[in-house]
């Protein structure tokens, strides 16, 4: 999403400059600029903010937590820590879900 959104900046940045030629990510479309609007109102309905989906793994003998790792509920990708906002999408973070399928 992250990609989709620098792409319609770059865009809207060239339209508004009369460049739509030479800087346009959409150009040589012959609908550039209803992509570009389609493209925006895609990015401006998505969700603001995420929220970590926390896997703990345990031992099957002892219990004990082996592993835990946090899943992006945007991106779905996994880190080994949480913070603020994902490394990878850097959608902003609130809360934490734990999943049901612990291992």
């Amino acid at each position: 999403m992250m990609e989709l959104a620098k792409k319609v900046i770059r865009g809207y940045k060239a339209h508004y400059e009369g460049k739509c030629g030479t800087d346009c990510p959409y150009y040589p479309s012959t609908t550039c600029i209803n992509t570009l609007e389609a493209n925006a109102e895609v990015v401006l309905n998505a969700a603001s903010y995420g929220h970590w989906i926390e896997y703990t793994y345990k031992d099957d003998k002892t219990k004990a937590v082996v592993l835990t790792a946090w899943r992006c509920s945007n991106c779905q990708h996994f880190h080994d820590k949480k913070d603020k906002y994902c490394p990878s999408c850097g959608i902003e973070m609130e809360g934490i879900e734990c999943n049901d399928d612990e291992g």
